[in-house]
C-alpha cells in the first residue's frame, strides 16, 4: 500500500533531532514567522499517447549551489520541495531519449509548474534553453497579496524602499511604511528579512531599512495565511540577493534637485488652491540623492558565494509654509547608510549555510517638517533623531532525503533610536528666533487656541531593543490516498528593551534619568505666543514678582525623568499539510499555537497570552489545466503581548507627576490631579490573545497565455485588540466634566491590554488584472471595501469616553476607504526605451470629528466617524430640538478627507544595444498634474473663535522630477 510514511524514518528523526537540539539552546522561547523558499512541481507525459513518463530524471540546478534530482513517479508527477527563490536551469532527461531544458523562475512560498510533453520531434531536436512561462493563478497556493522581483521594480516610478510596495497591493486600505491591510491597525503587520523577524518588539511596526538592489523579492501577503504565518494585518517580506556562480551587480545613482521639484504654498481650505502671487513666499532647500553599489558571485564556484552592498541616501522634504504660523520652517533632512554582506556555504548538494549581516545608521533633522504638525510649532519645539541597528542571520538547510528537508534560522535584531528636541542636534543660526539659543531647560508651551507649541519638545529619550530569534522546520513528502507535504515547525524569540527619558523644561539634564520636567498648556489667550501664560517666568520673569495677568494659563504639568528595562519571550509551533487528492484538488489544513509572556520592570508584574490559529483552504483547479481556480479559504491568525503594554505600564509609574489648573480666584496654579505614579497604570491579564477570523472566497482565471483575472472577496473580523483605556474617571451625564474618581484619588488610571470591546469588521471585494508578456508586465486592482467597529487606529488617539459610546461604534478612522483604484506596469517600447507607470486613485478615508475637552486625554463627540454634526461650542444644548445643533442628526454631513489621484512615470533608455554593456538613464516624474488634495484634515474643533477645524494638514507631494543612472552587470 501506497503510505505516507513511504519515508525514511532515519532522516526524518535525524532532522527532528537536530532542530530539537538546536531549540533546547535557547534562552527564551517567542514567536517568530518562518523562512520562505518556493517549489517546482509538475508531470511528464507522452504527447501521442498523453502516457505518463515514470523514471524520468528532473534535475534543478544554479542559484547559490542548487543542485537537487528528483525522478517522476508512476503517474508522472515531480515534486521539488524547499527551492530558495531564484532562476534555475532544469533537465529533463530518460533513456534513450535526448534532454530537455528548461529555465524558471522560484518565488517565496508558491509552486513553479513545469510540465513535459516529450514527442518524436523534439527526440531529433538538439538541446536547448526554453525560458518556462508559470501560471499566474498560482494553483495551489492559498495566499492573497503580491509578489514583485526588484528587477521588475527598477522599471517603475515606485519609491525605492520595500515599504512602498505596500501600496500598490489589493486590499491595503491605507498604504505607507506601517500600512492598514483588510481593516488591521498600522500596528498589526510583520516586517520579515530572509525569515528574520523585524517587527519593532514596542510599536509592532517596521524597524529596519535595506539596499534596494541587493534584494531580490518583496512579497506582500494580506490573507489566505498559511500555518507558519500568523498576522492580523499583512505579512511583508524581503528576500535578499544571493550570490551565485556568475559575478552579477550594480552601480546606481538617482539625483532630485530642488530646482528638479515645484514649490507652492496654499490657502488653508482644504478647497483652496496655491497662491500664484505669493512672491513673498521663501523656496527651502528640497530633493533627493542616492548612491547605490552591489554585488553578488562565486569565491569557489559551486561551494562559498557572496553577496553584498551599500547604499547612501540624502533627502529634504518639508511642507509648505501655512496656518497658524505662516513661517516657512526648516527642511526635513534625512541622511543614512544601508549596508549588507552575506556568504553562503554549500558543503555538500545537500546542506546549505547562509550567513548575512545587515546595518541602516540614519539621522533625521527636523524630522516631522514634512507632516501637518511643521507650521505648528517653532525649530525649539520640533524634534531630530539617530536611528538604526544592526542585524544578523545564521540559516543552516539540510535535504536529510529526497523526501525531508530540514531549516534551521537563527537571528539578531538590535535597534536603537534617540530621539529629542532638534535643539540637541542643533538649530542653525538662521532658524534661531532673534538669536535666542536654544536650552534644554526652557519650558515648552501648548497653546490650545490654535494648536502651536513653542520653545520645546517633550524630552529626550535613548531606546535600545534587541530580539533575539530561533526557528527549526521539518518538511515531509509522501503518499497517502494522494500526496502530502507535511511541515511542522517551531518559533521563538526573546525580545528586550531598554528605556532612558530626560524630562524638558525642568531640573533633569538631556542625558538624566533623575530630576523632573514642567510644560504649560495655554488656553483663551489668543493666538500665536501672544496667548501664551505669562506666569512662566521664562517668559514673563516679573512672574515671580506677582506681575502677571493670568492671561492664557490653563494648566501645568510637572513629571519625572526615568529609566526602565523590559524584557519578554514568546513561542510558536504549527504543523500543516499540502494535501493533493486529485491533480486538480489541493487541501491545506493547518493549525497554529502561540504563547506569549511580556515582564515589566523589578515590578514581577507580567502580561501572558495564548491561542490556537487553525486554517483550512480548499483550492479546485476546475478545468484541470491550472487556468481556472476556485478557492474557499478560513484561517484565525492571533497576535500576542507586545513590549508596547509593559513599557507604558513601567514609564507611567515610573514618570509619575502633577497636573495643576489656573485658578483666575486665587490667580494661581492649584492642584487637579496625579498622574502615573503607583496609582495610575494598570495591566489587564486577560489570557486571550488579540484575534482575527478571516473568510476568504477566491476566483482565478487566465484569460490567455500571460493574462490572469481574479476576485477576491475577504470578510475579516477582528476582536480583542490590544487597546489602553482610563478606567478611573467618573463622569457626568453630558460626557463633559469628570464629576469622581472610582478609587477616591484624583489621578487618571489606564488600563493596558487586551480589550474584548474592542472589534472591528472588514468586508472587501478586490477585482485584479495581471499580465506578464516579454514586452508588458501590468497589475491593476479595483477594490470595493468597508472598515467597521470600535477599535481606533493605535488606540485612536485618545481615551475612549463612556459617555459617547454609541459614537465609538463606527467607521475605523483613517481607515476606511470605500473605493480604490491601482495600476502598477512596465512597457518595452521600442529599442531599449521602457515606459512605467503608476496610476492609483481613492475615495476619501473616514474622519472623527472631535472637540477640545477639559480632561487632559479625551476629547469629546457629537457624532460617529465618518460623520460632521456642525461646529457648536462643546456644551452647547441650545434649542436641542432645532435644526442645526447636533442633537438633529438631520444637520449631520458625511467627513472624510479629499479623494486622491496620483500619476507617476518613468521613461527608461538601456544601452544595451549600442554599447553591449546594461548601461540605462532614466527620468521618472511623480504627481505628474501637481495636483495637491489635502491629504490630512484637521478634525478637532477647538476654541469656538479660533478653530482649525477642517483646515488641510497636509497635501500631496509635490511635483518632483529625478534623474537616474544605472549600470548592471
Amino acid at each position: 500500500m501506497k503510505s505516507f510514511m513511504k519515508i525514511r524514518i532515519a532522516p526524518l528523526l535525524a532532522a527532528l533531532a537536530a532542530g530539537t537540539c538546536v531549540l533546547v539552546a535557547a534562552p527564551e522561547e517567542a514567536r517568530a514567522v518562518g523562512s520562505a523558499d518556493g517549489r517546482v512541481t509538475g508531470t511528464v507525459i507522452e504527447a501521442t499517447s498523453q502516457a505518463p513518463v515514470p523514471g524520468a530524471l528532473v534535475t534543478l540546478k544554479g542559484g547559490s549551489g542548487v543542485n537537487k534530482r528528483v525522478q517522476t513517479q508512476e503517474d508522472g508527477t515531480y515534486e521539488i520541495p524547499a527551492v530558495p527563490p531564484g532562476t534555475y536551469d532544469m533537465v529533463f532527461s530518460y533513456e534513450g531519449l535526448k534532454p530537455l531544458k528548461r529555465r524558471v523562475v522560484v518565488n517565496p512560498d508558491a509552486a513553479t509548474p513545469v510540465n513535459i510533453m516529450w514527442t518524436a520531434e523534439q527526440e531529433k531536436e538538439e538541446t536547448t534553453v526554453i525560458e518556462e512561462e508559470r501560471h499566474l493563478t498560482n494553483p495551489d497556493s492559498s495566499a492573497t497579496g503580491t509578489i514583485m522581483s526588484v528587477n521588475n521594480l527598477n522599471k517603475t516610478p515606485i519609491a525605492r524602499s520595500y515599504q512602498s510596495v505596500s501600496a500598490q497591493v489589493p486590499g491595503v486600505t491605507v498604504g505607507g511604511g506601517n500600512p492598514n491591510v483588510k481593516g488591521g491597525k498600522t500596528n498589526n503587520n510583520r516586517y520579515l528579512v530572509n525569515g528574520l523577524d523585524l517587527t519593532d518588539p514596542v510599536t509592532n511596526t517596521f524597524s529596519a531599512n535595506f539596499q534596494q538592489d541587493s534584494l531580490e523579492t518583496v512579497q506582500v501577503t494580506t490573507g489566505g495565511f498559511e500555518a507558519k504565518y500568523n498576522a492580523l494585518g499583512a505579512i511583508i517580506a524581503v528576500q535578499t540577493r544571493r550570490g551565485t556562480n556568475n559575478f552579477h551587480g550594480a552601480v546606481s545613482a538617482y539625483w532630485a534637485p530642488s530646482f528638479l521639484v515645484d514649490y507652492d504654498t496654499f490657502g488653508p481650505q482644504t478647497f483652496d488652491g496655491s497662491k500664484p502671487f505669493d512672491y513673498s513666499k521663501e523656496k527651502p532647500e528640497q530633493g533627493r540623492y542616492e548612491l547605490n553599489l552591489s554585488a553578488q558571485g562565486p569565491i569557489i564556484k559551486d561551494r562559498l558565494f557572496f553577496n553584498a552592498g551599500i547604499q547612501y541616501n540624502r533627502s529634504l522634504a518639508v511642507t509648505p509654509s501655512g496656518p497658524p504660523r505662516f513661517v516657512q520652517v526648516p527642511s526635513r533632512l534625512f541622511e543614512s547608510f544601508y549596508l549588507l554582506g552575506g556568504l553562503t556555504f554549500v558543503p555538500a548538494d545537500t546542506h546549505r549555510i547562509h550567513v548575512e549581516a545587515f546595518g541602516d545608521p540614519t539621522t533625521i533633522d527636523y524630522e516631522n517638517n514634512n507632516a501637518s504638525g511643521a507650521n505648528a510649532s517653532t525649530p525649539y519645539s520640533q524634534a531630530g533623531r539617530f536611528q538604526g541597528g544592526n542585524r544578523a542571520t545564521i540559516e543552516w538547510a539540510w535535504q536529510a532525503s529526497k523526501r525531508v528537508t530540514t531549516k534551521v534560522l537563527l537571528g539578531y535584531n538590535q535597534n536603537k533610536l534617540d530621539v529629542g528636541p532638534q535643539g540637541i542636534r542643533g538649530i542653525a543660526d538662521g532658524d534661531l528666533i532673534n538669536g535666542v539659543p536654544y536650552s534644554f531647560g526652557r519650558t515648552p508651551h501648548v497653546n490650545q487656541d490654535d494648536s502651536t507649541v513653542w520653545f520645546n519638545t517633550g524630552g529626550h529619550s535613548v531606546t535600545n531593543r534587541r530580539r533575539i530569534q530561533l526557528d527549526a522546520s521539518v518538511t515531509a513528502t509522501g503518499e497517502a490516498a494522494g500526496r502530502h507535504e507535511a511541515e511542522f515547525g517551531v518559533q521563538t524569540a526573546f525580545v528586550e528593551q531598554s528605556l532612558r527619558v530626560s524630562q524638558t523644561g525642568g531640573t533633569s539634564g538631556q542625558d538624566d534619568s533623575t530630576g523632573y520636567g514642567i510644560s504649560y498648556t495655554d488656553r483663551n489667550g489668543g493666538l500665536l505666543d501672544r496667548g501664551l501664560c505669562d506666569l512662566d517666568p521664562q517668559i514673563n520673569p516679573g512672574a515671580l514678582t506677582g506681575n502677571y495677568t493670568g492671561n492664557g494659563c490653563f494648566r501645568r504639568s510637572m513629571s519625572r525623568s526615568y529609566a526602565l528595562h523590559n524584557r519578554g519571550t514568546t513561542f510558536g509551533t504549527y504543523i500543516q499539510d499540502r494535501y493533493k487528492p486529485k491533480k486538480w484538488l489541493t487541501i491545506l489544513p493547518g493549525t497554529r499555537f502561540d504563547v506569549g509572556t511580556m515582564t515589566a520592570t523589578d515590578s514581577n508584574v507580567a502580561q501572558s497570552a495564548a491561542g490556537f490559529g487553525p486554517r483550512l483552504s480548499v483550492i479546485a483547479d476546475v478545468t484541470n489545466d491550472s487556468k481556472t481556480i476556485v478557492q474557499v479559504s478560513y484561517g484565525r491568525t492571533t497576535e500576542m503581548p507586545s513590549l508596547r503594554g509593559v513599557s507604558g505600564y513601567d514609564g507611567a509609574r515610573r514618570a509619575g507627576g502633577v497636573i495643576e489648573q489656573y485658578s483666575a480666584t486665587t490667580r494661581r496654579f492649584e492642584f487637579l490631579q496625579r498622574t502615573g505614579g503607583a496609582d495610575g497604570s494598570r495591566l489587564s491579564f486577560e489570557k486571550s490573545p488579540a484575534v482575527a477570523d478571516e473568510i476568504l472566497l477566491s476566483l482565478r482565471r487566465e484569460l490567455a497565455k500571460g493574462v490572469l483575472v481574479r476576485a477576491d472577496y475577504t470578510y475579516r473580523y477582528l476582536h480583542n485588540q490590544y487597546e489602553t483605556m482610563e478606567v478611573n474617571a467618573i463622569w457626568d451625564p453630558t460626557g463633559t466634566r469628570v464629576v469622581g474618581f472610582n478609587n477616591g484619588i484624583p489621578i487618571r488610571t489606564t488600563l493596558t491590554g487586551f480589550n474584548p470591546a474592542a472589534t472591528s469588521r472588514y468586508s472587501g471585494l478586490d477585482l485584479i488584472l495581471e499580465t506578464k508578456f516579454t514586452d508588458l508586465e501590468l497589475q491593476g486592482s479595483y477594490t470595493l471595501s468597508q472598515s467597521w467597529g470600535t477599535a481606533g487606529n493605535i488606540d485612536g488617539g485618545a481615551f475612549d469616553n463612556p459617555r459617547f459610546g454609541p459614537f465609538y461604534n463606527s467607521y475605523q478612522s483613517g481607515i476606511d476607504t470605500r473605493h480604490q483604484l491601482k495600476s502598477i506596469a512596465s512597457y518595452n517600447i521600442w529599442q531599449g526605451f521602457t515606459l512605467g507607470f503608476i496610476l492609483n486613485w481613492r475615495s476619501g478615508v473616514a474622519l472623527t470629528k472631535a472637540y477640545t475637552a477639559n480632561e487632559p486625554g479625551y476629547t469629546i463627540r457629537r457624532a460617529p466617524t465618518g460623520y460632521e454634526p456642525g461646529a457648536y461650542p462643546n456644551t452647547g444644548t441650545a434649542n436641542p430640538g432645532q435644526l442645526g445643533t447636533y442633537s438633529d442628526v438631520r444637520s449631520w454631513t458625511t467627513f472624510r478627507s479629499p479623494d486622491i489621484f496620483t500619476l507617476n512615470v518613468m521613461l527608461t533608455y538601456d544601452f544595451e544595444k549600442l554599447l553591449k554593456q546594461h548601461l540605462s538613464m532614466n527620468v521618472q516624474i511623480n504627481n505628474v498634474f501637481a495636483l495637491q488634495n489635502a491629504v490630512g484634515v484637521n478634525g478637532t474643533e477647538g476654541s469656538p473663535t479660533a478653530s482649525q477645524f477642517g483646515l488641510a494638514t497636509n497635501r500631496q507631494d509635490f511635483r518632483t522630477l529625478t534623474l537616474g543612472v544605472r549600470y548592471d552587470f
